[in-house]
């Protein structure tokens, strides 16, 4: 499931040109893995690339670490809660994003923010709204774009910000 949330978000950063091919990579680093196999007791950090047929990187998502399916020791994030759907903003205004993650039940452990920080921000476009790590976005420039807030393991939600 979090390969959709990765190449939705890739998808709605490229400019629409219905004469460009783009090709999707994924990359895949698993801890102590051979290459041709996943061990899904293992943890694993994951991004996905796109290329168009020069071989220009056109896009990428943010690296998610997820925790193998079979780990005895950590869990992933299963749910995130926001304050908002949508936001509305003039140019130069702030607004604060208030997102919460919800664990898997158990007793296993979240992956700690060394690999990376719990809840990540991203915008679709910075031309209209910036986003901090924080989570306060910052009306730039009139239009619409989506903010999307990942957890870890590469689960997302996202906000539809308009700038007028």
């Amino acid at each position: 499931m979090f390969f959709l949330h990765l190449l939705t978000h890739v998808l709605e950063s490229i400019p629409y040109n219905k004469s460009r091919s783009i090709f999707f990579f994924i990359y895949i680093w698993a801890e102590n893995s051979e290459y041709a196999k996943i061990d899904f007791s293992r943890n694993m950090k994951m991004r996905v690339v796109a290329y168009d047929s020069d071989s220009n990187n056109v896009s990428k998502s943010v690296s998610v670490h997820v925790v193998g399916q079979d780990s005895k020791k950590f869990k992933n994030p299963k749910l995130i809660k926001l304050n908002t759907k949508s936001l509305t903003l003039t140019t130069g205004q702030k607004s604060k994003i208030k997102a919460t993650i919800k664990m898997d039940k158990g007793k296993k452990k979240a992956l700690s923010d060394e690999h990376a920080a719990k809840i990540r921000y991203k915008s679709t476009n910075e031309n209209v709204a910036k986003v901090t790590k924080n989570g306060t976005v910052v009306g730039v420039g009139t239009g619409t774009c989506r903010i999307y807030v990942y957890a870890i393991n590469g689960l997302a939600r996202k906000i539809t910000v308009t700038v007028n």
